[in-house]
């Protein structure tokens, strides 16, 4: 079953500084068992949707193309590390910064939802990169022994995207983007 989601795709430059932390990462973690993602699969969710229906699939994109959003802005990779934590981890991720246009996005397109009668998370957003997902945890994440640097990237678009789970990991396809 496919899933409907808003991303923040990621530049080429970025995906391949976060492949040098995710390959780190993989070392660190060699005795574990964990699903990696796959560098072109990248991203920055914004907000998980429900399970793709295509009529959905169409009012989305007309509701999403009527709007005006915040201008570009850059976000900068921050932190690698994990949720919930590092010591019983269950996501490997970086996390980014959280400038204002970033959260006004966000909030601008909650409004959409909630506004097509779609739920929204009421969580805290935390952005971030997911990495790897752990299935069987047999070592401790040292994030801080991981070498990396801070990068920031503009961010000019966001995407409608659907996913879809399966054995091998997760399939990605980007369905329509939208400009800042």
């Amino acid at each position: 079953m496919w899933r409907l989601f808003l991303a923040i795709n990621l530049p080429s430059e970025v995906k391949q500084e976060l492949s040098k932390i995710k390959e780190a990462m993989r070392i660190q973690m060699v005795y574990s068992k964990v699903s990696w993602v796959e560098p072109e699969n990248f991203h920055v969710t914004l907000h998980f949707l429900v399970e793709e229906k295509r009529v959905l699939e169409v009012i989305l994109r007309e509701q999403l193309a009527a709007r005006s959003y915040p201008e570009e802005f850059f976000l900068t990779l921050k932190e690698v590390g994990a949720f919930p934590h590092k010591k019983q981890p269950h996501t490997l991720l970086v996390s980014t910064s959280l400038p204002t246009q970033a959260l006004g996005l966000y909030k601008r397109l909650a409004d959409v939802l909630v506004g097509m009668g779609l739920s929204v998370d009421t969580r805290p957003w935390t952005p971030h990169i997911t990495l790897g997902r752990v299935k069987v945890q047999s070592e401790v994440l040292q994030p801080e022994k991981i070498p990396w640097s801070p990068l920031s990237f503009s961010v000019t678009s966001f995407e409608l995207m659907k996913s879809k789970l399966t054995p091998a990991g997760s399939l990605y396809e980007t369905l329509a983007s939208f400009p800042l």
